[in-house]
């Protein structure tokens, strides 16, 4: 990454003057999607979730909220289920375009590069979508991609395991 925006209350100003086309997103799903998807319907929104707890793009592909057996991830922002009659499910199934899952290894590297190369602590939740474009890369090749970096709330224990 050339350039991480790292105050997220200019995020949006400076998101829309620096892309003249538009990128595509990557991070975990909420309701940022819709204001962006609104603004801009060409952004492409990409969901990510780590495999270990990945409810939400299951529940999507069933066309209604389904329950996944969820296995301990290093995302606990992300982790667990969709929560009934949420607005949550609406909001992705509207906008989100596709959705990536990533393994716990993956998510650790991802972790593990921020701290390392950035000198950023970021929590698991906002590793995903990190994870997600390293694994991927093929798919995002000469593209504008955007990805969201939103939560530093992780414990010594869980940066301890990153850094083995």
């Amino acid at each position: 990454a050339d350039k991480i925006i790292v105050n997220s209350n200019d995020f949006k100003k400076k998101f829309f003057k620096t892309f003249k086309v538009m990128p595509i997103m990557i991070y975990n799903p909420s309701y940022k999607n819709s204001y962006l998807k609104n603004r801009r319907k060409e952004i492409k929104v990409i969901g990510c979730e780590p495999k270990n707890s990945c409810e939400m793009s299951a529940s999507i592909q069933a066309g209604k909220q389904v329950f996944v057996k969820h296995k301990p991830t290093l995302s606990d922002g992300s982790a667990g289920g969709v929560e009934p009659d949420s607005i949550t499910f609406d909001i992705c199934q509207k906008y989100v375009d596709g959705y990536l899952q990533v393994s716990e290894s993956e998510i650790k590297k991802s972790m593990f590069l921020m701290i390392d190369k950035h000198k950023k602590i970021i929590e698991g939740a906002a590793a995903v979508p990190l994870a997600a474009l390293l694994a991927n890369k093929k798919i995002f090749e000469d593209k504008n991609v955007v990805v969201i970096l939103s939560g530093s709330g992780v414990g010594i224990e869980t940066i301890r395991k990153v850094m083995d």
